[in-house]
Formats: structure tokens, sequence, C-alpha cells
């Protein structure tokens, strides 16, 4: 703190502002937010035209996980100066607030302006997935691969996409990205689940079976998992299984229950 008031005692123009940036950091790792947001105030009021004190604002308010607060000073950064760090963070922040078509809205809208165009639109695909928007999704992951045919994470999503849309090439596009990194647990999900909603019961198992031991804290594998040894009529093993699912906090928790009742 006393190198960095120096710093800023010497220098009264705009690298002032970013000493005084780098202080307000230092401070919210030290978890003292008053201090930090007095600092970032003061950037502020000094540097009106710069983004960097509404920035630092954001940061505090998001440390304190105030999120509307953090939400409110990241737009009037970005309104000023529009770059990929504060478009990521508002986006961050609406996706933490469950505000994913707000989000999708902004990327619609922003993603080419961005410098890291790629990176925004493989994010856009995402939320498209994550909102069952499973068209859009397919066909802005198929953009994506056709910059990017190797890249082991858009083969898995786009195959996932394409099994909840009864797509015939949800098979053959888990098998390239399972081929491409077997070890990814996530990976070997979606490719055992798949193989699994085929019929292809007994290599489902293969897959499935080491998928859940590289990833056993994963719940969404464990319950896939379970589905096939159910189908495999292994059910003492995935009653097991469900009832750890049944008994923490989970998403898969419901289907856990639905499972263990039918079983």
């Amino acid at each position: 703190i006393k190198l960095l008031d120096q710093a800023s005692a010497s220098s009264q123009n705009e690298n002032s502002s970013k000493i005084l940036a780098l202080k307000t950091a230092f401070l919210i790792t030290r978890k003292k937010y008053p201090q930090a947001l007095l600092i970032a105030e003061q950037i502020t009021k000094n540097w009106p035209t710069l983004s960097l004190g509404k920035i630092s604002k954001g940061d505090v308010f998001l440390a304190e996980k105030t999120y509307d607060a953090a939400l409110n000073a990241y737009q009037q950064a970005y309104k000023i100066d529009k770059n990929d760090q504060v478009l990521e963070l508002i986006l961050k922040i609406l996706i933490i607030q469950n505000k994913h078509q707000q989000a999708i809205t902004l990327l619609e809208t922003e993603q080419h302006t961005a410098s890291n165009l790629l990176r925004f639109q493989f994010m856009l695909a995402n939320l498209y997935q994550k909102t069952s928007q499973y068209n859009l999704a397919a066909k802005q992951y198929e953009n994506l691969l056709l910059k990017q045919k190797d890249n082991v994470i858009i083969l898995n999503n786009l195959a996932w996409v394409y099994s909840q849309q009864q797509n015939s090439k949800a098979l053959e596009i888990a098998e390239q990205a399972y081929k491409k990194s077997p070890d990814l647990a996530f990976v070997a999900d979606t490719y055992g689940y798949i193989l699994l909603k085929n019929g292809n019961k007994q290599e489902s198992l293969k897959v499935l079976t080491k998928a859940a031991k590289k990833a056993p804290k994963l719940s969404i594998l464990q319950l896939h998992f379970s589905e096939s040894l159910i189908a495999n009529q292994k059910t003492s093993q995935a009653r097991e299984i469900l009832q750890q699912l049944v008994n923490i906090n989970s998403a898969e928790k419901t289907e856990a229950k639905r499972l263990l009742k039918e079983l």
C-alpha cells in the first residue's frame, strides 16, 4: 500500500489512475471493501472520461456479491469503452442472476464488436444450449466447427445438442470427440450416454464406467452411469449410486429419486 501511495503521489496523470486501480484490486483481495470503494470513486471523480473507475467499482461490488450494483457499474464502463473484459463481466453477472435470455440478447448484439469473436460466439452457443434453444445452439456450434474443426469441446457440445434434437449425427460427432480426448470425463460422459440412448448398452457401460471413476463427484455423469447400469441389469450398483445422489444437494436429485422408485 505504501509503495502504491508513493507511486500515485509522484504521478498525477492517467498513470496515477492505473496505480489507484491496482490499490483498489489489492484492497479487494484483503476484503477491505469500504476502502476499496472509496478509491474507486476517487478514480471516477478525477478521471470521469475513463472507464477504469467504474470497472473498479464493479469489481468491489462483485467481490461483495452485490450483483445489481456491480452490473450497473460495468454497464456504465462498457458505454465508455466497449472491451472484451467488461463484456464478459456483464455476462458473468447476468448468468449468476439466471438472466440467461438477457445475456443472449446482449451477446447477439455485441459479439461482433469483440476482439475475441470466437470466444463470445462459443459463449452464445453455450447459452442457447443451456436454455434448450437447440436449433440455434446447433447452428452456432456448426459455424464454430467450420473454424475450429478439431476443437473437442465444440464437438462434444454439438453431439449433445444433436442428441437432444434426435439427430442421427449425434453418435458420430460424440465418437469423434471421444477419440480425440478419451480421458476427458465430460467427453466420455456424452459419448457413453449417447451410446446408451442408441441401444448400445454394453459399450455404453464400458465408457461410462471409466468416466465415472475419473469424475466421482460429477453428479450428472454418475446419474448417466447409473442409467447404464440399470440398462445392463446391474441394479444393486445403480441403487447405491442413486442413493448417494439423492442424499446430496445436486441438480440431478429429482431424476435420481424417480429412477430409484422404478427399481
